[in-house]
């Protein structure tokens, strides 16, 4: 390999600068599959981390998917022993599908490596994606007719819940990173799976050098994205400040848009976008609504209709959303648990000053209209006190002992103390904390119950 195509410390130091900023001594997170990216990423990050006085843990998810992949994650940990980095191998434990599984992979390793970092307090995880990879995701999102937010492909920082998600090495193309290792005298591992033309990634993959001859090279492509990533940021500005001059959203997670006439008014991309997040949020979906949904939603605009996981209503001279009842599951909940429930709300259920939990459990699921009934004759006024529609009242978050309703909290229902007195502990806390922002900048206003 030529040298000059080593990453050198300066280089990748510059890289982490447009990232920033950090807190002092940084703890990263190194999502490390044993791939040359990822080794290369891992010991650029370490040697980076030191001289700022801070720590890299490498993760190694196994999906359980190859025989061979416990012991390359052990060999990865061999590697890394020798540098002195620490590491961590992350087991998926759930059966794979029998389709998709990309997706299930991407789905449950993104889990565990964030769910990792929020329980060892890391605020960054580090992920190796580079330029080619930047250039193969934007000729899928094509392929599948996305939008400016799908072309403009992987962000270089993404906010989580639980972290900060960054790509320093989106602008290098994977041979600095091949080169890097070479100059270290680091081995690999490849994994077959990267080379199988049953994924769509790899047939993308094997089509760049056709591609290339065209002018489409990975370094174009990915200016591409970068290009299209400043169209969607100010896009999503003027989305965020649509949803905060028109939006209020409740602790109960319903939404309702104050003046949706102003929406008719935007250009549509602005609309659609803001409608997506709210929808995202409100809903609880993995997958926003499809384009040509949220336009005929845009071209129907104040009449009832569902989309996304939600009802869209018109009431009051306003536009109520809130959640679909029907694909609402009900969840156990137990004494001292911590739980998120329909990726909407975070449940927790604080342990009194006791040494064993006592054997009570209690069932998150919505209100229903017999739960209504159930406040009703309990002598509450039901939606009036708190400001929402009677509509959606059964769609709110209750808590069940067996048939009887324990509590409503966004209701100010509660049989609370009856309860209390049979096992001396508080009730469950009910959080609005939905998996998804309703914007970027999660910028909106909260309406006081």
């Amino acid at each position: 390999m030529p040298e000059d195509l080593t990453v050198s410390d300066s280089d990748f130091s510059a890289l982490m600068a447009g990232l920033g900023p950090f807190e002092t001594a940084p703890g990263l997170a190194i999502a490390v599959s044993g791939g040359a990216d990822s080794l290369a990423l891992c010991l650029l990050a370490d040697r980076w981390a030191r001289r700022q006085g801070g720590t890299v843990t490498a993760l190694t998810v196994n999906h359980g998917l190859r025989a061979e992949a416990v012991e390359e994650a052990v060999q990865v940990g061999r590697w890394l022993a020798g540098y002195g980095i620490p590491h961590r191998i992350l087991t998926v434990t759930a059966p794979a599908p029998q389709g998709d599984i990309q997706h299930w992979a991407r789905r449950n390793r993104y889990a565990l490596l964030q769910d990792w970092c929020a329980a060892h307090g890391i605020l960054h995880l580090l992920l190796a994606h580079h330029r080619e990879d930047q250039a193969e995701t934007l000729l899928l999102r094509l392929a599948r007719g996305s939008g400016v937010s799908g072309l403009s492909a992987m962000a270089a920082v993404t906010h989580t819940a639980e972290c900060r998600i960054l790509r320093p090495l989106l602008p290098l193309p994977k041979a600095r990173l091949v080169a890097t290792l070479h100059s270290c005298g680091q081995d690999w591992i490849c994994d077959p799976s990267n080379d199988s033309v049953a994924y769509a990634r790899v047939r993308m993959r094997k089509l760049l050098p056709a591609l290339s001859g065209e002018g489409l090279t990975p370094g174009r492509l990915a200016e591409t994205a970068r290009t299209l990533a400043r169209s969607r940021e100010g896009l999503d500005a003027l989305s965020v400040r649509l949803l905060a001059e028109t939006v209020s959203l409740f602790p109960s997670g319903v939404a309702c848009i104050t003046a949706p006439a102003r929406w008719r008014d935007q250009p549509e991309e602005v609309s659609l976008r803001a409608l997506s997040g709210l929808l995202a949020c409100v809903g609880g979906q993995v997958y926003p609504p499809r384009a040509e949904r949220l336009e005929r939603a845009l071209s129907c605009w104040g009449q009832d209709m569902t989309l996304g996981g939600c009802r869209i209503v018109a009431e009051r001279g306003c536009l109520w959303i809130w959640r679909e009842m029907r694909s609402v599951r009900p969840q156990v909940l137990r004494w001292g648990e911590s739980v998120v429930w329909d990726r909407r709300f975070r449940v927790s259920w604080p342990q009194a000053s006791r040494e064993s939990a006592p054997a009570v459990s209690l069932i998150l699921r919505p209100l229903g209209q017999g739960g209504v009934q159930a406040v009703r004759r309990a002598a509450c006024a039901p939606g009036d006190a708190v400001g929402l529609p009677r509509r959606s009242l059964p769609t709110l978050p209750s808590l069940w002992s067996d048939r009887i309703l324990v509590s409503v909290p966004h209701l100010g229902y509660s049989i609370g103390q009856e309860f209390q007195d049979r096992g001396s502990f508080a009730l469950p806390e009910v959080r609005f904390a939905p998996v998804h922002p309703v914007s970027p900048a999660g910028l909106i206003r909260r309406a006081v119950p």
